[in-house]
Parts: C-alpha cells; structure tokens; sequence
C-alpha cells in the first residue's frame, strides 16, 4: 500500500499467499476485497488499511480452493472465480459475510475462470481458462444478475484467456457499443504464447 503524502509503500496486515493474491477489487475508496491462493477472501473497510479474512474455501484433495479473480456491483453483490471445476464460481449478496457456489453454469462455460468483468448488477463476464491443459478459451457472460448464463468458443481467437477487464461500469454508460476487453494468450506459430489485447465491438459474442 502507498501513502500518498509521501509516495512511500508500506506492508499492510494482509495474510501473505502461499503462491500469490491474484485480484482485488474497491467498491469505493474504503471498501475492496482480494483473493488469494489460499482460498481466502479478503476485505478492507478503511481503504487497504487493515485487511480481515472474511471467506476460506473448503480443502478439496487436501488443498484450499485457488481464488482467481473477484469482482462487486454494489457493496452487497459481489462473484469470484476459481480454478477449480468444482466450485467455478462463488456469489454473495450479503457484501460477502456467506458465499455460494454457482450452480446454474451452462455445460460449456469456462473450465476454470480467470478473469472477470463485473459491469453491473445485471450484467458480469467471466473468462478461462489461464491453463493451456484445459482448452479450448471460453468467455460467459450473465445479463439478468445470474439467473441464467450463455458461454461461447474464443477458441478461434486465443489459446487461453488469463482475464477480462475494462473500466466497464462507466464505459457501458458512455459507449454502450464497446463493452468488452479481454488479455489473452495467442498461438501464433514460432510464438505460440504471445500475449496480447482483443477487444470486442458489441455486447453479445
């Protein structure tokens, strides 16, 4: 964390991964949580300050559950995905004091999700996997705030999706039309894990 009267960087009392915390999220300058390999859903209420363990996943085949990415429409409704095909994804609409595993993902949806993309309360994307073992790249998207999912191939355009991003809450607002980036890994040949941005043009796939 930085202090910006000073432009110093300070540890904070979050707990320390066993590989890495890989997302965070603010709602607002005091409200954000992360996720780590742990399994472990973390929240800060003074701005990164201090930071608790408000979520742990369960232990399947001897390990936590890895928390890939997290991502909040109000300060109450918030989705977090995982690299496991078990437990995909987790929802909360109580700002993440219970989480429940998603059940409703349609057949093809992303093995593992990597990346997602909250633009509303409507309105989430999601994307995976990251891990060239479990191809083919897959994008999901939910417009009724997850009563229902769709999911398509993006297997024509990436070999693995590692996230989606965008300040999308605003620009949907601005420009309905460009709603959607995503990193992902190409195969281009003599490159076959070149990075790169693709960018979607409209809402649908």
């Amino acid at each position: 964390m930085t202090n910006s009267t000073n432009l110093q960087w300070f540890p904070t009392n979050a707990p320390i991964a066993s590989s890495r915390t890989d997302d965070i999220w603010f709602i607002d300058p005091l409200v954000g949580w992360a996720v780590n390999s742990n399994g472990q859903i973390i929240k800060t209420t003074d701005g990164g300050d201090n930071w608790k363990i408000q979520f742990q996943t369960p232990i399947v085949n001897r390990r936590p559950v890895y928390l890939r990415c997290v991502g909040f429409s109000t300060p109450l409704n918030g989705w977090v995905g995982t690299v496991s095909e078990q437990q995909r994804l987790y929802h909360t609409t109580d700002g993440g004091e219970t989480w429940a595993i998603v059940e409703n993902l349609p057949e093809n949806a992303p093995v593992k999700i990597c990346g997602i993309s909250v633009v509303n309360e409507s309105v989430i994307y999601a994307s995976g996997t990251n891990d060239p073992a479990d191809i083919p790249a897959r994008m999901m998207k939910t417009v009724d705030g997850g009563a229902t999912w769709t999911a398509w191939d993006m297997s024509e355009y990436a070999t693995i999706l590692i996230d989606n991003y965008e300040h999308l809450a605003e620009k949907a607002l601005a420009e309905p039309s460009l709603l959607l980036n995503f990193t992902s890994i190409l195969n281009l040949g003599d490159r076959p894990f070149a990075h790169a941005m693709l960018q979607s043009d409209r809402l649908s796939n």
